[in-house]
């Protein structure tokens, strides 16, 4: 074999990585010249230990010298972008757990049949934006709310708001309405948490784990990878850019009754940690719209500020609920009888109640909870029992910490879409049939998030500020599994 091929192999056979041709031929150039200082080339036999048979020539060792030379120079570019992170649609999860701020400009579709043209369907588009400061707990959007009167008269409204940590000001700007109320600190951490899952994903992490990689795009001079997850009658898209884990567009699709894909949602201006203008959150109102009421005259509203719901002559307050790891919700609410002072003691309801015990017999009783599917046949409706955890008194009222566990295994979230409605049985003067109530919102919360919004919500509805000792994310499993057992055949 020629001197050049020989060194030339050599080169190859000690560039473990695949060298570009140019740096190839730099180094055989520089080997080469040093051909005159160099002894004969004796055959090398390839095999086992060929680095130390190479090493036995002087022009070996000057090529492999200038080889080793070539590795160490590249493998600190080669190990500086390997250990970049390279992220994929199951890092969101982290990813959304670190933001500080956000902003996203999406559009809703909405469809509808045109009475002018029966034979097709009218696209309504509604712009919305979104501004997040997470510390701060500010958020501002914009976005739309469907009413209908009796008159089966229908419409859609612009709906514009900023909420903070301490007041929230909404405005309907089709109606030309202004209102205020004071927020809860827990609700406001909660709220925000959730408008970073649903505005960037709207996907359980149950779900990240099925998302398929079926492209890539650059958008501006960013290579983004293209995640999907299709199922029975939804299909989502996310664009993630692997570099540095922005995401870059969310599609969202829907099938109609004809089975037909439909765009139902979709964000194509997604910024993550960009410092937001102080102005978006200003309190600045339309001075000629009509202000239900002011700044100075806001108040919280009932159970952190969720409100009634009315069940015949009863009415119930669900203020807060919450999902934990295993299934189980946590669920805290208070009832009383329309028809009754409703300035009545209901402390004697409360005494020698036991964890894991029965409910308390408020007039109104949330004793258990049950999925209802949203799509016919999609999934199997889940009952949960309920049984009592603890209680707290926020000024008149005393709150119900009720503890419900699923009966039975929840089917995966591949399954379909559901809902969770309260199920209400009552203690009244006059017979009131059991009936399904309201839907609950599931809230789920990790195990290092139970202090902060299972403890802190309960410390902000006692009168005390502090929240019953007993109630622990390690006793409340343990209860949790006591109940599963007593309940499953």
């Amino acid at each position: 074999m020629k001197p050049k091929k020989k060194v030339e192999k050599a080169i190859r056979n000690k560039l473990w990585f695949t060298a570009g041709s140019t740096l190839r031929d730099r180094l055989l150039t520089d080997v080469m010249n040093a051909r005159e200082e160099s002894m004969p080339i004796r055959p090398v036999p390839c095999g086992p230990g060929i680095g130390r048979r190479l090493m036995k020539t002087r022009i070996a060792k000057v090529a492999s010298v200038a080889a080793v030379i070539a590795v160490a120079a590249l493998a600190l570019t080669f190990w500086s972008r390997s250990s970049a992170p390279a992220y994929a649609i199951t890092d969101l999860p982290m990813l959304l757990g670190e933001i500080q701020t956000l902003h996203v400009q999406s559009t809703v579709w909405l469809y509808e049949t045109d009475s002018n043209q029966p034979e097709f369907e009218q696209a309504i588009v509604i712009p919305c934006e979104l501004w997040l400061d997470v510390p701060g707990l500010r958020e501002y959007f914009t976005s739309s709310s469907s009413w209908s009167r009796p008159d089966g008269t229908r419409g859609i409204s612009r709906i514009e708001g900023v909420h903070t940590a301490t007041y929230a000001m909404d405005i309907d700007h089709t109606r030309r309405l202004v209102w205020f109320n004071k927020t809860s600190p827990i609700m406001r951490r909660l709220t925000i948490r959730n408008q970073i899952e649903d505005r960037l994903h709207r996907i359980t992490e149950e779900q990240l784990e099925h998302f398929v990689r079926v492209g890539q795009e650059t958008i501006e001079g960013v290579l983004f990878d293209i995640w999907e997850r299709i199922d029975a009658r939804k299909k989502t898209r996310c664009w993630m850019a692997p570099a540095t884990g922005e995401l870059g567009r969310i599609y969202i699709w829907a099938k109609d009754h004809e089975d037909r894909w439909r765009l139902s949602w979709c964000a194509e201006a997604i910024e993550r940690d960009v410092e937001v203008p102080e102005e978006v959150f200003a309190f600045d109102p339309p001075p000629d719209y009509e202000y239900q009421n002011t700044l100075e005259t806001a108040t919280l509203g009932e159970g952190l500020g969720r409100g009634w719901y009315f069940m015949g002559r009863a009415r119930v307050c669900v203020a807060v609920s919450f999902t934990l790891a295993d299934g189980s919700m946590i669920v805290a609410w208070h009832s009383d009888d329309l028809e009754q002072d409703r300035y009545v003691d209901q402390a004697h309801l409360f005494q020698d109640l036991t964890p894991g015990g029965e409910l308390p017999k408020l007039p109104m009783v949330v004793y258990g909870l049950k999925t209802i599917p949203l799509e016919p046949y999609s999934r199997p409706e889940v009952v949960y029992t309920g049984r009592h955890l603890a209680y707290t008194k926020s000024d008149r009222w005393y709150y119900e910490w009720a503890l419900f566990v699923p009966t039975q295994p929840s089917p995966p979230a591949a399954a379909g879409p559901e809902v969770v409605r309260m199920l209400c049985r009552f203690n009244l003067p006059v017979e009131q049939e059991s009936a399904v109530g309201n839907p609950v919102h599931e809230n789920p919360i990790a195990p290092d998030e139970f202090d902060l919004f299972v403890r802190g919500a309960m410390a902000e509805l006692s009168d005390d500020g502090v929240a019953p000792g007993h109630v622990t994310y390690e006793n409340v499993m343990a209860l949790a599994r006591q109940i599963r057992e007593s309940t499953t055949p």
